[in-house]
């Protein structure tokens, strides 16, 4: 078995740097034997499991939007607890056609952001191959593939929006418990730290 070379201790290093890591949570982590385990461990699930299993955020999501379905359909799929009323054809309307299988991000900000900068930042993360914040068909495909996720934190998309009352709002994914929720929340007012943004680009035509 090969020994870790000076270039990868450097790497590590500089991990450590990038993620932040204080002296204090780094001796939590070899006290408490976390890091030890993680050494002597022979074989470690991918990446993807891994980050699952510490209830990190999903490095790489794939959803795929059946424009065939409806709005009713869509929603139908996760079996939600409570819908709101609001959420209609004429209101969100699905436009579309074929299978269209996307990649999606979840944009976490770390502090608190209007509607408006959120979708900016989403817009500009890359230039190269952009983001687009999630309509609410892309957020229907999102619950049903990971229903899991909103029990842990918002999931909000910014692509789509209705107005009532004067008043604009957006849809999002709530959880408390083991409930699941599709709500509508106020575009403008700001979103808390915690919440997620769905993000979406196009792979391919199924």
């Amino acid at each position: 078995m090969s020994t870790a070379t000076l270039d990868q201790a450097k790497h590590i290093l500089t991990l450590l740097s990038q993620k932040g890591v204080t002296k204090e949570s780094l001796t939590t982590l070899v006290e408490a034997g976390h890091l030890a385990d993680l050494l002597e461990a022979q074989k470690l699930p991918d990446r993807e499991e891994f980050r699952k299993l510490l209830g990190l955020d999903l490095l790489q999501l794939r959803l795929t939007v059946d424009y065939s379905m409806s709005l009713k359909q869509m929603i139908g799929v996760s079996q939600y607890d409570s819908v709101d009323e609001n959420i209609t054809p004429e209101r969100f309307p699905i436009v579309g056609a074929d299978v269209v299988r996307f990649e999606a991000r979840l944009f976490n900000f770390g502090r608190r952001i209007s509607s408006e900068a959120a979708d900016e930042e989403i817009k500009t993360a890359d230039k190269k191959d952009p983001w687009e914040s999630a309509k609410i068909e892309h957020l229907l495909a999102f619950g049903a593939a990971y229903p899991d996720v909103q029990r842990k934190f918002p999931v909000v998309a910014l692509g789509s929006s209705c107005e009532i009352h004067g008043d604009r709002l957006v849809p999002g994914l709530w959880g408390r418990g083991s409930e699941r929720r599709l709500s509508l929340d106020w575009w403008v007012g700001g979103w808390r730290d915690g919440c997620r943004f769905l993000a979406v680009r196009k792979v391919s035509v199924a």
